[in-house]
């Protein structure tokens, strides 16, 4: 933030935690899903939940 005040840069409001819903539809292959799917219930998981868990990694 020094180097942009310094060189009269913009710098941005932040963005509110409110302006994201947590959400959003990604499109995969079916061979994926099904790979996905197949070791979620390996890991006696819900699909979402291994797909958090591998995300954050």
């Amino acid at each position: 933030m020094e180097v942009k005040l310094e060189y009269g840069d913009d710098i941005p409001e932040p963005i509110g935690e409110d302006k994201y819903s947590g959400k959003f539809n990604l499109r995969v292959p079916r061979s994926l899903h099904r790979q996905l799917v197949e070791r979620a219930a390996a890991e006696d998981v819900s699909l979402n939940q291994y797909c958090l868990y591998k995300l954050s990694r």
